[in-house]
């Protein structure tokens, strides 16, 4: 795998060189996308270098045999070190995707009368190129044609929520790019197939987050991607006898929100990468919803750092 920090180079092919243990976090959400990184061992120069102000980060991992992809694109929000033991040090780096852009990209534009979704959503963009990011997929909207001005004026994260809401969608960013997907939608890229030939890892499971299936790491797959399940393989949610489970069990049933696709195809709504360059594979866990049933369940989708995302080395 290779970590680019601030400008500093760090590999590791699992036998040779540093080791480095990586987990992203990624979804169909606003909320930014973070990344840990903990390098056991480096350098002090190395360290001092990965502390410069607003520095950039890429995170590519992969296999000997098939190459490596990009997984994570973001900006340092910090860079602190530790000890793992007597003998051991350790630099833990925390990254976020586009958090500049989201936080403080202003919108301060008037539209005049006959003017569409897509004419304010370009409004929000060019707010956002001004702090490093491009747009990217922007899914068809309404074309109503409003009879009035409109004043663009505050966070583009809340003019783009605004126009999420009157279109069932969801609006999130992906490394530099702006995406605007709508709930039955996906990202243009085909269909991926998961099960045991194409890398799936044990079964997925049924949760009340969504369908939770675990692969060899993929970083072909993006929060958003469309993939294929079996759904005979799917370990279906537990109901609860309890009187006040009631009410999550009705989230199971064919029809709701958290049933299983009728076909096995799922939209990925959350994707976390994993691994350790002396701990064995690298995975990637998938969230997903049945796509028919998405727009029912984009309205709950909130997106939190995990403790597992704000934990140390050990």
């Amino acid at each position: 795998m290779e970590a680019t920090i601030n400008g500093v180079v760090v590999r590791s092919d699992g036998d040779n060189g540093l080791r480095i243990q990586f987990a992203t976090r990624q979804a169909t959400s606003s909320t930014p996308h973070h990344c840990n990184i903990i390098i056991t061992n480096p350098a002090p120069k190395t360290i001092a270098a990965m502390r410069k102000e607003k520095g950039k980060v890429t995170l590519k991992a992969g296999y000997r045999d098939g190459g490596m992809g990009l997984i994570f694109q973001g900006e340092i929000l910090q860079v602190r070190n530790g000890r793992e033991s007597v003998a051991d040090t350790y630099v833990h780096v925390i990254a976020t995707s586009g958090e500049n852009g989201r936080n403080y990209a202003v919108v301060n534009k008037a539209l005049s009368s006959g003017h569409t979704y897509s004419d304010r959503v370009k409004v929000a963009m060019d707010a956002f190129k001004g702090l490093g990011l491009r747009q990217g997929f922007v899914d068809e909207l309404s074309q109503r044609k409003f009879p009035r001005n409109f004043v663009a004026h505050g966070m583009a994260a809340d003019l783009m929520r605004e126009i999420c809401r009157a279109n069932d969608a969801n609006w999130f960013i992906q490394g530099d790019q702006v995406h605007l997907l709508k709930s039955k939608s996906t990202l243009p890229g085909g269909t991926h197939v998961i099960n045991a030939d194409t890398g799936m890892v044990w079964l997925p499971e049924q949760t009340i987050e969504g369908v939770i299936v675990k692969v060899l790491l993929n970083y072909d797959i993006y929060p958003g991607s469309k993939v294929q399940l079996n759904n005979a393989s799917i370990q279906q949610a537990q109901f609860s006898p309890a009187t006040s489970g009631s009410a999550q069990n009705e989230l199971y049933k064919d029809g709701s929100i958290l049933a299983l696709s009728a076909d096995g195809t799922y939209k990925v709504w959350r994707v976390e990468h994993e691994g350790d360059t002396r701990g064995g594979n690298y995975y990637t866990t998938l969230t997903c919803t049945a796509k028919e049933l998405a727009p029912a369940l984009s309205s709950l989708i909130v997106d939190v750092p995990s403790d597992v995302d704000q934990a140390g080395t050990q």
